[in-house]
């Protein structure tokens, strides 16, 4: 509703971060009643996807037309407005759910946000090499627990602010 409240009609690019239910619960109901262009999805190994409603409904409605199905890869981009939203390293797959989430960054002019999901602190580790420097503003990991958002990994992208999805 927030968003019919603003009259918005179509979203260009849709991300799902991972297949736990607080983070696609109400995903359903946003994608079929608006114009999607892209839904962008962690790119999961066979035995990491999930057997889900959500998830099989997911895929055959892009398969029947709906909108276009992405897979995250490392480097992927897609423009948005003035901006760059990009995939920072490919989907991890790992029993740990949270630790398949798509990390993405956005970029437009020098501002500069990053989002790594659910990502813990053995993956954020992972990709220190790959994230920007120098963020303006980061969403905590993992909605702000302790497993995520390391000293080194605040050290590693020096957050001007940083902010916690609930």
């Amino acid at each position: 509703s927030y968003l019919k409240q603003r009259n918005v009609k179509k979203i260009d690019l849709f991300v799902i971060s991972h297949f736990h239910y607080d983070h696609t619960s109400q995903a359903l109901d946003v994608i079929r009643n608006m114009d999607i262009g892209t839904v962008l999805i962690p790119s999961l190994s066979p035995e990491n996807i999930p057997d889900s409603y959500f998830y099989k409904s997911l895929t055959e409605d892009a398969r029947n037309g709906y909108y276009n199905l992405a897979y995250a890869k490392d480097g992927l981009e897609f423009t948005i407005g003035q901006g760059i939203l990009k995939v920072i390293g490919d989907t991890f797959n790992s029993e740990n759910i949270n630790n398949t989430s798509t990390v993405v960054s956005f970029t437009q002019g020098d501002f500069v946000y990053l989002n790594t999901a659910d990502c813990e602190t053995d993956r954020e580790s992972m990709l220190l090499e790959l994230l920007p420097e120098n963020v303006d503003f980061l969403t905590a990991g993992h909605h702000g627990s302790s497993d995520a958002t390391s000293q080194r990994f605040l050290d590693s992208v020096n957050p001007a602010f940083v902010g916690i999805s609930a």
